[in-house]
């Protein structure tokens, strides 16, 4: 009798130990697993949807969604360097007024110095586009360019702006800052990203 309680004893700590080590191994696997699904799911293409939906485009699949750093931007995105290799560039998108020309020579006053700008503009339906493609020794500033914070020049540094001007749902900027070989075939995924926009106002 007791050797059979013995035996019966021993058969429930075995399984209680057992099930423990299944826990054990499972739980990091699931996470892991988790992770991987959730990294997945930030490279998949993000629709970026403007002025209330009037204004949609579609990220390209080297950009990775990234949650805004301030409320005054509307999308934020991370761009991977080729094979991984250097530092990430940085995307914002985001709404705002002044002129074209003003804005743009806000982007350059960025920039310690510009070793080559260059612009292009074309039209997309009724929606106006412009894009400035800049080069050179960028002032980084952590807080943003207007945060006051002391700048770290980066040189070999690009910058590709969009300006999306509609006909009745304002104005709206694409921004791309990063080292040059991170932005090396930024640009034409911009520029295929902003000619397939779909725009109804």
């Amino acid at each position: 009798m007791v050797n059979a309680r013995l035996t019966g004893f021993m058969r429930a700590l075995y399984l209680t130990v057992a099930a423990g080590l299944v826990g054990l191994t499972s739980g990091p696997a699931t996470r892991i697993a988790c992770a991987e699904d959730a990294s997945k799911s930030d490279r998949s293409p993000t629709t970026i949807r403007l002025a209330d939906g009037a204004l949609t485009l579609k990220a390209p699949e080297s950009w990775e969604k990234r949650q805004p750093r301030f409320r005054i931007i509307e999308y934020e995105f991370a761009v991977r360097p080729p094979e991984g290799k250097g530092d990430a560039g940085r995307v914002t998108i985001m709404g705002a007024g002044g002129s074209v020309a003003a804005n743009i020579d806000r982007w350059k006053g960025q920039f310690a110095k510009v070793a080559r700008s260059e612009e292009e503009e074309f039209n997309v339906g009724k929606v106006k586009v412009r894009i400035v493609d800049l080069e050179g020794t960028f002032r980084e500033r952590r807080g943003g360019p207007f945060s006051g914070a002391p700048a770290k020049l980066r040189s070999d540094y690009r910058m590709l702006g969009a300006i999306v001007v509609t006909p009745n749902k304002g104005q709206y900027f694409i921004k791309i800052t990063g080292p040059k070989a991170t932005l090396a075939k930024q640009k034409d995924a911009l520029k295929e990203m902003l000619k397939e926009l779909q725009f109804r106002g």
